[in-house]
């Protein structure tokens, strides 16, 4: 019997207007019943995570917020990686000058200099508190991640270059159709996850993950029991034990406990 299920959000656990799917609060009652610990893993901000499931919910679970650079349970923060304000700095500066959107966070707020209402709109559901800035010097030196909009979807260029110039100082990951997402050094999804096993005393043999999403490779790596989405693209899929569809998420679980 598993003791954990860790699963991202958009593409995976969340259905296609950004909700819990129909059925996930029993599932998520069960699981309490059966002290098997639940765990949203997501490149949202905290605070973005925490509206999806609500106060009486986040008190419960567990969240790797960010890609992993921010790590809560039951409503607790309890480890935060940072970026170099200086080089989150030069790099949100350049993306600017490369014509896509960077979004630069902190823990509990995120930073724009967009001035489109749109785009703003458009992502303030998946970030905290944002605030527009003339200059992302303005940012606090509390950097978690820097979030990358390419409005063309021609993501491959913008991480190869930000690969040349900060791989080997940070880690960056292509997170979706029109994102990239730039965390601290060794930081992603499987690392945040690690710090709440490590402190629930379960190990990696006792967990099942779900994903879609190339910023889920290494949580897909780290269960023993792993299912990328079908949609997923082969470089996911080939990292999962098992692939299914977002509909089967709940009885593949109920299968394990």
């Amino acid at each position: 019997m598993i003791k954990l299920v860790a699963t991202d959000l958009d593409g995976t656990f969340l259905n296609e207007t950004r909700g819990l799917m129909t059925g996930a609060e029993e599932l998520l009652d069960e699981l309490e019943q059966k002290q098997i610990a639940f765990v949203a893993a997501s490149g949202r901000s905290l605070r973005s995570i925490e509206r999806v499931f609500g106060d009486e919910v986040v008190n419960k679970i567990g969240i790797v917020a960010e890609n992993g650079s921010v790590v809560a349970y039951k409503g607790t923060v309890i480890n935060v990686c940072q970026l170099d304000i200086h080089m989150a700095s030069e790099i949100a500066t350049l993306l600017l000058d490369m014509k896509v959107n960077p979004l630069v966070n902190t823990v509990h707020n995120s930073f724009s200099s967009a001035t489109s209402i749109e785009f703003n709109k458009n992502i303030s559901y998946y970030c905290s508190n944002l605030t527009h800035v003339d200059s992302f010097s303005q940012v606090p030196d509390e950097v978690v991640k820097i979030a990358i909009n390419v409005p063309s979807g021609e993501t491959l260029p913008v991480y190869n270059t930000l690969m040349e110039k900060w791989g080997d100082q940070t880690a960056i990951a292509i997170s979706g159709d029109y994102w990239l997402d730039v965390m601290p050094k060794a930081t992603n999804k499987s690392v945040g996850l690690e710090i709440l096993l490590d402190k629930l005393g379960i190990n990696s043999e006792e967990i099942v993950t779900f994903g879609d999403y190339d910023n889920d490779i290494e949580l897909l790596k780290l269960g023993k029991y792993s299912y990328a989405m079908i949609h997923a693209n082969d470089r996911v899929k080939k990292h999962a034990k098992a692939v299914c569809e977002q509909t089967e998420i709940f009885n593949k679980i109920r299968a394990l406990i």
